[in-house]
């Protein structure tokens, strides 16, 4: 045990069936994490010196089996925060029902791990709960921290084929196209557990990759295990990654296989962008500056219904910018015309054309995530507003 100091105390929370034992350890952290942490103090328990640690327990052992036991059977508690939650709750981990070890594990800095531990020992049963609660799920609320945490726990503690079909089932029922994309995502990553593409292996060849490269190897993963009907969507992360870390040659043919997808258009407008915005970077490496500007109009050719998935994040213009300063102004204008069937933006396009066209260079992706942040607070301010305005339910009642 590596504890500096320790101590303990029985004591009985409201609502607890009898007095337990709590074991306090402290120990003082490395001084390489406690530089990297400053001076300053944040927690009102814990000074950046030392790490604390308390465990409840129902046993007379010595303090070193019982920090042992608790860690192998996942009843620790990794600070005094989760401690005064159990003792609020008035139960321990292993008493909990499946929807508490759901939001104690969203606490997480170690909450996570117990609660994971406890669910992984109920086996199929809590699985099987926490499908169903995940089907039982609002339309509204698919976006939700708890529906989130559900689908972390059955991608890493419960990868099978029954979660892999109830991330489905919640796919058929997203009309946001961002949470589509996320629970495509955690639909390709079980598929990764289920199929054995994400083995031991594959974490052997992973753990030897520079962390760029671990970002295109993962990219990879979830492409092979992707339903092909989804394929685009993950070839268009792999060729911007790939771009990213400079594997052009991956790049490039990731980015063709994109455009060669029939019917982009109507099935993935970040293909038609992100192919485009990705060959016209490398030809531009290459200096063909022709094909760059080519591929630099086609990319906005986007149907006039594309919403990018990040918004109000904007979609990169590295390669609008690149072209103004090579003094291709005229068609990076023409490129910012095709732009406003989008992006609805036509007053800040025309400013952009007249600076350009003036010898300027604007800072596109500044101004249009600017510009989108301030439209998205707007629109929430008069939701806000909207909803204040409409009488409360006891107000309509009288």
């Amino acid at each position: 045990m590596d504890a500096g100091a320790e101590c303990e105390f029985r004591y009985q929370p409201d609502g607890w069936s009898k007095p337990y034992r709590f074991v306090g350890l402290r120990s003082e952290k490395p001084r390489e994490e406690r530089e990297a942490e400053g001076a300053e103090q944040y927690q009102l328990f814990e000074p950046s010196q030392y790490k604390y640690r308390v465990f409840v327990a129902d046993m007379n052992a010595p303090i070193h089996f019982v920090v042992w036991f608790c860690g192998q059977r996942g009843v620790a508690v990794a600070s005094l925060g989760d401690t005064i939650m159990l003792m609020k709750l008035g139960k321990t981990v292993d008493a909990m029902s499946i929807r508490e070890l759901v939001a104690y594990y969203q606490r997480g800095v170690g909450a996570d791990d117990d609660a994971s531990r406890e669910l992984r020992v109920r086996g199929e049963a809590a699985r099987d709960e926490l499908i169903r609660m995940l089907g039982a799920t609002p339309a509204a609320k698919l976006r939700s921290a708890q529906t989130e945490t559900i689908l972390n726990i059955l991608q890493f503690q419960f990868p099978s084929q029954a979660s892999f079909e109830a991330v489905e089932r919640l796919r058929s029922r997203a009309a946001d196209p961002r949470v589509q994309e996320g629970l495509r995502d955690d639909a390709a990553l079980l598929r990764a557990h289920v199929s054995g593409r994400q083995n031991e292996a594959w974490w052997v060849e992973h753990r030897k990759l520079s962390s760029s490269e671990r970002r295109l190897h993962y990219e990879e993963l979830l492409l092979e295990s992707s339903d092909p009907p989804d394929r685009v969507f993950f070839l268009v992360k792999a060729a911007r990654v790939a771009l990213e870390i400079g594997n052009e040659a991956k790049a490039e043919a990731y980015a063709r296989e994109i455009l060669a997808t029939p019917d982009l258009a109507a099935k993935c407008g970040e293909g038609v962008y992100y192919g485009n915005h990705v060959l016209g970077m490398l030809a531009l490496k290459r200096g063909d500056v022709a094909s760059a500007k080519r591929h630099l109009i086609e990319s906005a050719k986007t149907p006039a219904s594309w919403v990018p998935l990040y918004w109000p994040i904007p979609p990169q213009t590295f390669l609008a910018y690149e072209l103004v300063g090579l003094g291709e102004r005229e068609v990076v204008c023409e490129y910012l015309d095709l732009c406003k069937v989008f992006s609805k933006k036509d007053t800040m396009i025309e400013s952009w054309k007249a600076a350009i066209r003036a010898g300027s260079t604007p800072e596109f992706y500044q101004d249009w995530l600017k510009a989108n942040t301030a439209e998205a607070r707007a629109r929430k301010k008069r939701r806000d507003m909207s909803s204040n305005a409409s009488p409360s339910r006891s107000d309509r009642a009288k």
